[in-house]
Order: C-alpha cells, then sequence, then structure tokens
C-alpha cells in the first residue's frame, strides 16, 4: 500500500465528509477513492470512516488521526521540494587534478550535448574521495584496471624522443643527463599497489636504485622535473600528448582503471552519457569489465 497517496485521500473524503466530492479534490475517481480508504483501514486494522449513514462520518480514531494525515502529507511534500531542488542543481563531477582546462571545457560541451547540467572541478585522489562522502557528487576515481569502467595502459613520458618501447633497464645511468641517474615520477594519481608495487619491483630488479622511483607531491612538479632533465613521468599516452611530452609503452606493462562513483542518483543517466569522452579524455584503449557504483 502507498501510505501516502492512501492518506491523502483519506484526508478529502474525511474534511468533505464524502467520497464523490473528496476524490474531486483528491484528483481521483470516486471508485479509486474508495479503494485507498479501504486499504488504509485495513493497514491500520480499524475503520476510519462510518459508511452506514446517508452522510459520511469520520469515526472518533479517524478523528485522532487527520492531525497526523496532515503532518505526514506535509511532510511529504517536503521531501518531494527536496528532491525535485537536488536534481535541478547541476552534477558536481570531480575529475584528476592534471587535467587541463580544455579538458574540462571538452567534458562540459560533451554533458550539454548530452542533456547532463555538469559542474565540473578537479581534485586530487585522496580529496576526490572524501568528497565524496560529505555530499552528492559524481567523482572519477582510479582503481585497480580490472575492476575499473575503462582501462588505461600506461607508459614512459619524457621531454625528448624516446625508444619505440620503454624499458627500465636503460635508465640504470643518466645518458645525456651527466652523472645524475634519471627518476621515474609516479604521479599521485598512481600512488597505489596496483601500480607502485609492480613498478618498484620491475625497477630493482634491473638494477635501478630505490631512489629512482618516486611518487610525485603534485603533477605540477613532476612535469616540471621531466622538462628540466632526462626524468621520466609514468602516465598514459594521451597525457603524455596534451602535455607535450614524449611517450612510449612500458614494458613490463602497467595500466591504470577508472570508474565513476558517487551518491548522486542521477549518476546512472551520467555515466553513460559521458562515458564515450571520458573515455577519449583518458585515452582508455577499450572499456574495461566492472560498472560505476559506490566508493
Amino acid at each position: 500500500m502507498d501510505l501516502v497517496a492512501a492518506a491523502h485521500a483519506f484526508l478529502h473524503v474525511a474534511e468533505r465528509s464524502s467520497f464523490t466530492t473528496g476524490a474531486q479534490a483528491a484528483g481521483l475517481s470516486q471508485s479509486a477513492a474508495s479503494r485507498r480508504v479501504g486499504a488504509l483501514e485495513r493497514h491500520l486494522g480499524t475503520q476510519l470512516v462510518d459508511r452506514s449513514h446517508r452522510r459520511l462520518t469520520v469515526t472518533p480514531v479517524g478523528l485522532r488521526l487527520l492531525p497526523e494525515v496532515r503532518r505526514l502529507l506535509e511532510v511529504a511534500q517536503r521531501i518531494d521540494a527536496i528532491a525535485d531542488a537536488a536534481l535541478s542543481e547541476p552534477v558536481e563531477l570531480l575529475v584528476p587534478d592534471h587535467w587541463q582546462i580544455a579538458d574540462l571545457a571538452d567534458l562540459c560541451l560533451a554533458a550539454q550535448d548530452a542533456g547532463v547540467d555538469l559542474d565540473v572541478s578537479s581534485a586530487a585522489p585522496d580529496h576526490r574521495r572524501a568528497a565524496l562522502e560529505t555530499g552528492s557528487r559524481v567523482a572519477l576515481l582510479p582503481c585497480v584496471a580490472e575492476a575499473g569502467t575503462w582501462r588505461i595502459p600506461l607508459g614512459l613520458a619524457s621531454a625528448v624522443d624516446g625508444p619505440a618501447t620503454a624499458r627500465l633497464e636503460q635508465l640504470r645511468t643518466g645518458r645525456g643527463g651527466g652523472s645524475r641517474r634519471p627518476t621515474v615520477w609516479v604521479l599521485p594519481e598512481d600512488d597505489a599497489p596496483h601500480v607502485r608495487d609492480p613498478l618498484e619491483a620491475a625497477a630493482a630488479a634491473v638494477g635501478l636504485a630505490p631512489s629512482q622511483v618516486a611518487v610525485a607531491g603534485h603533477p605540477a612538479q613532476a612535469l616540471a622535473r621531466v622538462l628540466g632533465s632526462n626524468d621520466r613521468l609514468v602516465t598514459s599516452a594521451a597525457e603524455a600528448r596534451r602535455l607535450g611530452l614524449s611517450w612510449s609503452p612500458l614494458r613490463p606493462a602497467l595500466s591504470r582503471g577508472y570508474r565513476l562513483a558517487g551518491s548522486d542518483p542521477r549518476l546512472g543517466t551520467v555515466a553513460p552519457a559521458l562515458g564515450p569522452i571520458l573515455q577519449d579524455l583518458l585515452g582508455a584503449v577499450s572499456p574495461a569489465a566492472g560498472t560505476a557504483g559506490a566508493p
């Protein structure tokens, strides 16, 4: 039984002492109003209106319930108003903090074409996760590639042209960079066991010093180090292209996954609408197994 609908019918019938005029005021047929009031009576286990007389009367129990029924309907109206207001606001989407303004603009334009009013901002991965716990937002979160909606191959980017395939053993000496050994910089986006651990293990296996793999405090820091030296940046081909860097696929292969997550009820609409542009901006080779969901 729909308690709110039944209460709505009972209130109009009770206030007018008539199923006919009460049903009209409630926007129902007389039979529908009668069914809803009857369902409410069965739910409560007591009679609310007396139908035995020519003019309908409200029972003592019904009279005691009327103030509560009014309050129930007022609360229901407030809930509907709050929900309508929330759904009329833009969808708040948080994306990686190394995305450029042009990327955010492309995303907003694609959302506009899909009929989605989008409010997009960038933040570090930890901040994106934390934001989901404090409000109705949607965030693009990095994850294990197999658990993501999108899979992005990672490689090494540098300020100079590199080999067709980047191998970590090529960084054992600082070729062209003096005695300093090149550092492989990991973005905060990839400061996670599924990327950092295999990268560090592979670097150690080919003789790189532990200090040659480092996590950047901010994407701008990593880019500055790469532009000013022979250092490398672990990133995707699409990201390297937007940064003006040369990119080579990495052996052993590494991948980053992404998924959309959040508590906004419009997530199920936003995900398919933005899927193509997100895949393009991420440089995903193809959608991976997995679905959008809660963080």
